[in-house]
Protein backbone atom coordinates (compact mmCIF):
# COMPACT_ATOMS: atom_id res chain seq x y z
CA UNK A 1 0.00 0.00 0.00
CA UNK A 2 1.22 3.59 -0.92
CA UNK A 3 1.51 6.48 1.90
CA UNK A 4 -1.06 8.04 -0.02
CA UNK A 5 -4.05 6.04 1.35
CA UNK A 6 -3.49 7.18 4.89
CA UNK A 7 -2.33 10.92 4.49
CA UNK A 8 -5.74 12.16 5.66
CA UNK A 9 -5.63 12.63 9.13
CA UNK A 10 -5.66 10.53 12.08
CA UNK A 11 -3.61 8.92 9.53
CA UNK A 12 0.12 9.85 9.28
CA UNK A 13 2.18 8.56 6.49
CA UNK A 14 5.70 7.63 8.15
CA UNK A 15 8.34 5.99 6.32
CA UNK A 16 10.90 4.12 8.54
CA UNK A 17 14.05 4.12 7.17
CA UNK A 18 16.70 1.39 8.59
CA UNK A 19 20.98 1.75 7.83
CA UNK A 20 22.48 -1.26 6.20
CA UNK A 21 24.21 -1.04 10.09
CA UNK A 22 20.87 -1.51 12.14
CA UNK A 23 19.30 -3.92 9.84
CA UNK A 24 23.13 -6.42 10.17
CA UNK A 25 22.16 -5.56 14.49
CA UNK A 26 18.16 -6.41 14.40
CA UNK A 27 19.39 -9.77 12.28
CA UNK A 28 22.21 -10.77 14.63
CA UNK A 29 19.55 -10.03 18.08
CA UNK A 30 16.80 -11.76 16.26
CA UNK A 31 19.64 -15.09 15.35
CA UNK A 32 20.95 -15.01 18.96
CA UNK A 33 17.14 -14.69 20.73
CA UNK A 34 16.45 -17.78 18.47
CA UNK A 35 19.52 -19.71 19.30
CA UNK A 36 18.72 -18.54 23.18
CA UNK A 37 15.43 -20.70 22.36
CA UNK A 38 16.66 -23.89 20.67
CA UNK A 39 16.42 -27.10 22.71
CA UNK A 40 18.90 -27.66 24.70
CA UNK A 41 21.56 -30.23 23.59
CA UNK A 42 21.55 -33.60 25.77
CA UNK A 43 23.83 -36.30 26.25
CA UNK A 44 22.87 -38.96 24.31
CA UNK A 45 20.56 -41.75 25.81
CA UNK A 46 22.12 -43.43 28.48
CA UNK A 47 22.65 -47.55 27.56
CA UNK A 48 23.11 -50.44 29.18
CA UNK A 49 25.61 -51.95 28.00
CA UNK A 50 29.34 -52.41 29.19
CA UNK A 51 30.76 -49.31 29.96
CA UNK A 52 27.94 -46.89 28.85
CA UNK A 53 26.97 -45.05 31.72
CA UNK A 54 23.91 -44.80 33.67
CA UNK A 55 22.53 -41.35 35.70
CA UNK A 56 24.82 -38.30 34.68
CA UNK A 57 28.29 -39.17 33.66
CA UNK A 58 31.43 -39.44 35.57
CA UNK A 59 34.33 -38.27 33.57
CA UNK A 60 37.00 -36.29 35.41
CA UNK A 61 36.42 -32.97 32.74
CA UNK A 62 32.18 -33.37 32.83
CA UNK A 63 30.25 -32.50 36.16
CA UNK A 64 28.14 -34.74 38.12
CA UNK A 65 26.27 -32.20 39.48
CA UNK A 66 22.76 -30.72 38.59
CA UNK A 67 22.97 -27.31 38.75
CA UNK A 68 20.33 -26.19 40.93
CA UNK A 69 21.69 -28.49 43.72
CA UNK A 70 23.59 -25.81 46.70
CA UNK A 71 27.15 -25.34 45.86
CA UNK A 72 27.60 -27.05 49.46
CA UNK A 73 26.17 -30.21 48.05
CA UNK A 74 27.29 -30.60 44.50
CA UNK A 75 31.27 -29.40 44.93
CA UNK A 76 33.53 -31.05 44.48
CA UNK A 77 31.48 -32.53 41.85
CA UNK A 78 34.66 -35.18 40.99
CA UNK A 79 36.75 -36.44 43.86
CA UNK A 80 40.06 -34.73 43.92
CA UNK A 81 42.46 -37.23 43.05
CA UNK A 82 44.14 -36.76 46.34
CA UNK A 83 41.34 -38.56 47.98
CA UNK A 84 41.50 -41.33 45.74
CA UNK A 85 42.63 -44.78 47.13
CA UNK A 86 41.41 -43.84 50.57
CA UNK A 87 37.49 -44.52 52.40
CA UNK A 88 36.69 -42.29 55.93
CA UNK A 89 32.87 -43.13 55.52
CA UNK A 90 30.85 -43.95 58.26
CA UNK A 91 27.88 -44.22 57.25
CA UNK A 92 27.14 -47.19 55.33
CA UNK A 93 26.83 -47.51 51.51
CA UNK A 94 23.61 -49.15 51.24
CA UNK A 95 24.43 -51.81 48.23
CA UNK A 96 25.33 -55.15 50.24
CA UNK A 97 27.64 -56.05 47.48
CA UNK A 98 30.15 -52.97 46.70
CA UNK A 99 33.34 -52.93 47.61
CA UNK A 100 35.36 -49.30 47.63
CA UNK A 101 38.76 -50.79 47.40
CA UNK A 102 37.77 -53.03 44.13
CA UNK A 103 40.09 -50.27 41.93
CA UNK A 104 43.17 -48.85 43.05
CA UNK A 105 41.55 -45.06 42.46
CA UNK A 106 38.57 -46.71 44.66
CA UNK A 107 36.92 -44.21 47.30
CA UNK A 108 34.70 -42.47 49.88
CA UNK A 109 35.01 -39.44 51.14
CA UNK A 110 33.14 -37.91 54.23
CA UNK A 111 33.26 -34.77 55.78
CA UNK A 112 30.69 -32.11 57.93
CA UNK A 113 28.20 -30.24 55.93
CA UNK A 114 25.47 -27.38 56.78
CA UNK A 115 22.83 -27.96 59.24
CA UNK A 116 24.04 -31.12 60.76
CA UNK A 117 24.34 -33.32 57.41
CA UNK A 118 27.90 -34.95 56.00
CA UNK A 119 28.25 -35.13 52.80
CA UNK A 120 29.29 -38.33 51.28
CA UNK A 121 31.47 -38.39 48.52
CA UNK A 122 31.90 -41.83 46.17
CA UNK A 123 34.50 -42.68 43.66
CA UNK A 124 34.56 -45.43 41.44
CA UNK A 125 33.33 -48.06 43.88
CA UNK A 126 32.73 -51.32 42.22
CA UNK A 127 29.07 -53.03 42.75
CA UNK A 128 28.86 -56.41 41.44
CA UNK A 129 24.79 -55.71 41.42
CA UNK A 130 23.93 -52.41 40.01
CA UNK A 131 20.17 -51.90 39.70
CA UNK A 132 20.57 -49.12 36.69
CA UNK A 133 22.85 -52.05 35.17
CA UNK A 134 20.15 -54.53 35.00
CA UNK A 135 21.27 -56.15 38.13
CA UNK A 136 24.62 -56.50 36.51
CA UNK A 137 28.02 -54.80 37.98
CA UNK A 138 29.26 -51.45 38.00
CA UNK A 139 31.14 -48.31 39.39
CA UNK A 140 29.35 -46.13 41.07
CA UNK A 141 30.23 -42.31 41.80
CA UNK A 142 27.42 -40.74 43.90
CA UNK A 143 26.96 -37.66 46.26
CA UNK A 144 25.03 -38.59 49.05
CA UNK A 145 23.64 -36.14 52.30
CA UNK A 146 24.09 -37.97 55.00
CA UNK A 147 22.67 -37.61 58.90
CA UNK A 148 21.80 -39.51 62.27
CA UNK A 149 18.52 -40.21 62.94
CA UNK A 150 17.20 -43.32 60.31
CA UNK A 151 15.17 -43.30 57.89
CA UNK A 152 12.52 -40.48 56.09
CA UNK A 153 14.05 -37.25 57.44
CA UNK A 154 13.49 -34.97 54.50
CA UNK A 155 16.82 -34.33 52.51
CA UNK A 156 18.95 -31.12 52.50
CA UNK A 157 17.72 -29.76 49.07
CA UNK A 158 15.00 -30.59 46.88
CA UNK A 159 17.36 -31.20 44.07
CA UNK A 160 18.52 -34.19 45.82
CA UNK A 161 17.54 -37.08 43.82
CA UNK A 162 15.71 -38.95 46.91
CA UNK A 163 13.72 -36.79 48.97
CA UNK A 164 14.23 -38.20 51.88
CA UNK A 165 16.63 -40.19 53.80
CA UNK A 166 16.79 -44.17 53.57
CA UNK A 167 17.69 -46.94 56.52
CA UNK A 168 20.78 -45.62 56.83
CA UNK A 169 19.96 -42.00 56.98
CA UNK A 170 21.36 -40.88 53.51
CA UNK A 171 19.99 -39.05 50.40
CA UNK A 172 21.11 -39.36 46.85
CA UNK A 173 21.83 -35.74 45.63
CA UNK A 174 23.74 -36.99 42.54
CA UNK A 175 23.35 -40.14 40.68
CA UNK A 176 26.42 -41.69 38.58
CA UNK A 177 26.92 -45.20 37.26
CA UNK A 178 29.28 -46.40 34.77
CA UNK A 179 27.91 -49.93 34.28
CA UNK A 180 30.62 -52.91 33.17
Amino acid sequence: MSCALFADPPFRCVRYAMSTAARASLAIVLTLLVAGCAAPVSPSPTGLAAGRTAGLPATPYQSVSPPELPVWIAEPAVLPVGLRGQNNCTFPFGNPTVQWNFHSDGACWEHPAQDGWTRNQQHRVHASSVPLCGGGPGDVYPIRMCRQGGPEQPGPSPACETPTTGPNGCVICVRSVVCH
